[in-house]
């Protein structure tokens, strides 16, 4: 796994909701999911996406975010 592009981490705390399941192959530049604000609840969530291509392997759903805390792990092919 490369640092940085495998691992999604959430900017500030809030509630992470992903738009995938685990086991799923995604791509750099998808929407992987919204981070709501829980002390103001009527602002748009936060759009977070992958800025890695591989195979989801680990997620951390519906939990209380906090700055820097992991959502998600990917896992790639290994290369040559």
């Amino acid at each position: 796994m490369e640092p940085g592009e495998h691992y999604l981490h959430a900017p500030r705390s809030g509630l992470f909701e992903p738009l995938f399941v685990l086991g799923q192959d995604v791509k750099a530049g998808r929407l992987a999911g919204h981070l709501y604000d829980q002390e103001e609840p009527w602002r748009e969530p936060e759009p977070l996406y992958f800025e890695g291509d591989g195979l989801v392997v680990c997620v951390r759903t519906f939990a209380l975010a906090e700055p820097g805390d992991c959502r998600v792990h990917l896992a790639d092919a290994l290369r040559a």
